[in-house]
């Protein structure tokens, strides 16, 4: 599974005290795991366990003498207390789990405590949660983790933010009446969600576009439709790879790029309101091009990959 890490303290650009054996053993657990399901947090104290053989790591422990709320994993070490919380589902309950890591560290005090957020990166939070448009689990708890930052914490020193990459439903095949089609790909079914195209197709951005439209998704149609760095990138790859097939998402609102039908999908380009962002697993050496081309380079730090936008 593929992850991506920054504390709350980071995020404010200040120096984290987050002790890097823990944090990276906390990264690791969550990228030997292939996929969310409902052992998610099993599996993560699991390989904790495993990668921190001198710890005592304890899934649901107690984060107050008062209460019953409890910690999704409690690990404990000589080098700090880490309070552990997962987050799975569409929506989550961020401001709870800050709550009891605060608690876990009052609990524990004068020991240095440290939190950990586990959560999406690349869903899409609901409004009322956020009061943003568009913005991820992760995101959005990196942000509001600024109140964090700027109040008095005594001994949490930080909290960690793992983002994980949920699977997108359009890596699944569509049915097989979703593919039978003739040679230009008129005929066959448009699934709900995804979408499959052979490559010899000459209207696919704007039939994408007209797609997300058709779900009332209009802003985002809209930048379908006007972003020049897509149609390059979409005609650019078409034009140098003959066998190219594509997957849409309008659901997460991604096109995916595969070098031929049945092949991993090795490009996705995530439409978002005011801007694209690329997820692309290339070489560092790479970084120099992306970055004299006018993108915006952030690391993947599990796989070494890069994400631009």
């Amino acid at each position: 599974m593929k992850t991506v890490d920054r504390t709350v303290m980071e995020e404010v650009g200040q120096h984290s005290t987050f002790p890097l054996l823990l944090r990276h053993a906390i990264v690791q657990s969550i990228a030997m795991i292939n996929a969310v399901n409902e052992n998610f947090d099993d599996l993560i104290a699991k390989n904790l366990a495993m990668l921190l053989p001198s710890a005592d790591v304890e899934p649901q422990s107690l984060v107050s003498k008062n209460t019953l709320f409890k910690n999704d994993i409690e690990v404990l070490t000589p080098n700090g207390c880490v309070s552990i919380e997962v987050e799975k589902g569409a929506r989550g309950r961020f401001e709870l789990d800050r709550e009891k890591i605060r608690a876990f560290a009052h609990l524990h005090r004068p020991e240095p405590c440290f939190g950990a957020m586990v959560v999406p990166a690349n869903n899409q939070l609901a409004r009322d949660i956020t009061g943003a448009a568009d913005e991820s689990s992760y995101r959005y708890v990196l942000r509001s983790g600024r109140l964090f930052a700027e109040s008095e914490h005594n001994n949490l020193d930080d909290i960690l933010v793992v983002g994980y990459l949920v699977e997108p439903e359009g890596l699944i095949d569509p049915p097989h009446e979703a593919r039978t089609r003739d040679r230009r790909g008129k005929q066959g079914t448009l699934g709900n969600i995804v979408v499959m195209l052979p490559s010899d197709e000459g209207e696919h951005i704007e039939r994408f576009a007209a797609e997300l439209q058709k779900r009332g998704q209009d802003s985002y149609a809209a930048v379908v439709r006007q972003s020049e760095t897509l149609r390059a990138i979409h005609d650019g790859l078409h034009s140098y790879i003959p066998s190219l097939q594509e997957k849409w998402n309008t659901g997460i609102k991604y096109i995916g790029f595969a070098s031929a039908s049945g092949s991993a999908v090795r490009l996705y380009v995530y439409v978002q309101q005011h801007r694209l962002v690329l997820d692309v697993g290339l070489p560092r050496q790479r970084e120099a091009d992306l970055r004299s081309l006018g993108f915006e380079v952030h690391y993947r730090i599990t796989f070494k990959a890069k994400r631009a936008g």
